[in-house]
């Protein structure tokens, strides 16, 4: 998809959700698009995201990251098709308001939140649901771990997998690493892969990470600790 082309995708009830009235409202679609009908595609599913997410001067939006970490060759993380802030019928971006009513004296502590949408390839499976200790070793290698040669083939090399490659050829640190946020992309999910290859390991949820070149605090009522990382 290009800037600014449209997508019409069919959904059906969020598969993941956050059912509690704060935060930034993150669900997850299974979406469905219904202008490709042919049987013979490979890839008919894809994986939706709607949240509000925090405007703030120095917060990017999640497909800007993800899509600089695909730049920069990092392996195992989405594979963005598209996203945008969401628009209402009036063209405008949706916005909270909740923010614009601090009658306190003190700094206003409520963050603005915009309307947005991410659209990636991949759909995948809660790390939850491994089938046994290999396929679960392989999926945390692939999402945290150094260079190693876990996965059989014909030759050895070495492996970058998404935290560290992340770290070292894109400079960004995800800081949000946690079950849910791990996930098992089979072989015929995603992009077309040779399928006699084993599920692997996805990192995602970047929409949190942070440049190794600006560690600082970006919301100022949140606390930060004055950690060094070479």
């Amino acid at each position: 998809m290009k800037s600014g082309d449209v997508k019409r995708l069919l959904v059906g009830m969020p598969r993941a959700y956050i059912d509690s009235a704060a935060g930034r409202g993150t669900r997850g679609y299974v979406a469905l698009d219904p202008a490709n009908r042919s049987p013979h595609d490979h890839h008919k599913f894809f994986w939706l995201k709607d949240a509000w997410r925090v405007d703030a001067d120095g917060i990017d939006q999640e497909g800007s990251i993800v899509s600089q970490l695909e730049t920069s060759g990092v392996p195992n993380v989405p594979h963005l098709l598209g996203h945008n802030d969401v628009e209402g019928e009036d063209q405008k971006v949706q916005r909270t308001l909740t923010q614009t009513f601090w009658n306190s004296e003190r700094a206003n502590m409520m963050k603005t939140h915009t309307h947005y949408r991410m659209l990636v390839s991949e759909v995948g499976r809660p790390l939850a649901s491994f089938k046994d200790a290999f396929e679960l070793s392989v999926v945390m290698w692939d999402c945290l771990n150094g260079q190693f040669s876990l996965r059989c083939s014909d030759h050895d090399s070495d492996y970058f997998v998404a935290h560290q490659a992340a770290y070292e050829k894109a400079r960004i640190l995800h800081r949000d690493v946690s079950a849910g946020n791990i996930l098992i992309v089979d072989p015929d999910d995603g992009p077309p892969v040779d399928d006699t290859e084993p599920s692997r390991g996805l990192l995602t949820d970047w929409e949190l990470s942070k440049s190794r070149d600006e560690l600082r605090a970006r919301q100022q009522h949140r606390t930060v600790c004055d950690t060094k990382l070479t």
